[in-house]
């Protein structure tokens, strides 16, 4: 993804992002930005970035550490250290938005915390503002584009992608809303186009209903409106910490006839929270879910797989990286272009191609005495960051093929 207009252009991780971040640079072709981000031992937060984005356009990219609050801090720390370093823009990426359950008032002296957000991130002179799978579609209009422009990048493109090529050619399947709330999103992925036309998705949408029991994300579902008879029920949901909503909308799927559940989950909040990992490894263990497909859009820890009772290979819990979509997204910011493909579930295939292009660039280059350490590096960055949406990569070269 090399390309000089990227000259001008910095990225910085937020803390503990490091890994992440790298892996978007990796795919630009530059360097991670240097930060300093910590405590002192009063609490009193301390930040400093590298002098050197004096005139350069930065981007502060982050994910969900089950502290909103440090999120927060950090990014205006952040806005606030390059902009007094004369950065042209700052632009920040946080993949998961917190507060975003918070974008409206239910009871008298509720603060609409994403509210109190979104002015500060404006008042802290942020000029660009972009996420995935923002909680509502409301939450655009807590931002004064003349400010700070908002985006949300959907996130499921990408899950659909993943589904099409999982489910087998035979099933028949069926999106599932685990509660009327999802009705909308749910439609908006029936009328995509890859939808409408592959024959193995149902037209129709189900609906679980569900009321939620106590304010700690505790639900309790009941009815199923939609059919799912003999039909591969699969559940959208956006976010999910305690895992209850959709284990119970995936229950009462197989109760109804469903031959089988997935759940496709755009931000896994529960992958931090032990009763959310308690009842999801529960759930695949008795096999109530069959596949769970997710995205790394929140911190992963490095015992994720081994909490669910599965192993990364056994193909019953599927990541999505999201590193290839921000990468896509800064480097078509830095050309002054939009990103509308990122919004289909066809044009979402091309960040990852772009992975694949580059193993594909060294399996065709010149053999010299780095070709092979160059192909098994770049052959790495592929099962990583692109595998898991376009499948193992297809060698062209024979002795390569073992490799993959």
């Amino acid at each position: 993804m090399s390309n000089r207009d990227l000259d001008n252009i910095l990225v910085f991780a937020g803390k503990g992002d490091e890994d992440y971040v790298s892996d978007i640079c990796t795919l630009l072709g530059i360097p991670l930005g240097y930060t300093d981000s910590r405590y002192h031992e009063d609490s009193d937060p301390y930040f400093r970035v590298d002098p050197k984005v004096g005139g350069r356009d930065v981007y502060f990219v982050s994910r969900f550490h089950k502290n909103t609050l440090h999120n927060w801090i950090e990014m205006l720390s952040f806005a606030n250290a390059a902009l007094n370093e004369g950065a042209r823009s700052v632009n920040v990426f946080e993949t998961y938005l917190g507060c975003s359950r918070q974008e409206r008032k239910s009871k008298p002296g509720e603060a609409v915390t994403l509210q109190a957000k979104a002015q500060s991130i404006m008042g802290a002179g942020v000029s660009t503002f972009n996420t995935f799978a923002a909680h509502a579609d409301a939450t655009i209009l807590a931002f004064n584009p003349a400010v700070t422009r908002f985006t949300s990048f959907p996130l499921w493109p990408a899950m659909i992608r993943v589904i099409y090529n999982v489910a087998g050619p035979d099933a028949m399947v069926k999106l599932v809303g685990p509660d009327a709330g999802a009705a909308k999103s749910v439609r908006d992925i029936l009328s995509s186009t890859t939808v409408e036309q592959d024959d193995r998705f149902d037209p129709d949408l189900a609906i679980v209903d569900k009321d939620r029991v106590h304010a700690d994300d505790d639900t309790k579902s009941g009815a199923l409106v939609g059919e799912v008879e003999s039909k591969l029920a699969s559940i959208f949901d956006d976010e999910s910490v305690s895992g209850g909503s959709i284990c119970d909308a995936s229950a009462i799927c197989l109760a109804n006839g469903a031959s089988g559940a997935y759940v496709a989950l755009a931000h896994p909040k529960f992958a931090m929270i032990d009763r959310g990992l308690e009842r999801l490894a529960a759930a695949l263990k008795e096999g109530t879910i069959e596949k769970l497909i997710t995205t790394n859009s929140c911190f992963i820890p490095d015992d994720f797989y081994d909490r669910l009772g599965v192993t990364p290979d056994s193909g019953r819990v599927i990541v999505i990286p999201t590193q290839p979509l921000v990468a896509e997204h800064i480097l078509r910011s830095s050309q002054s272009k939009g990103a509308p493909y990122l919004f289909s579930s066809r044009g979402v295939l091309r960040p990852y191609l772009r992975v694949r292009d580059r193993v594909e660039d060294v399996e065709t280059s010149e053999r010299d005495g780095t070709y092979e350490d160059r192909f098994r590096s770049e052959l790495e960055l592929y099962r990583k960051l692109a595998a898991p949406v376009l499948g193992p990569y297809s060698a062209a070269v024979g002795k390569h093929r073992e490799l993959t």
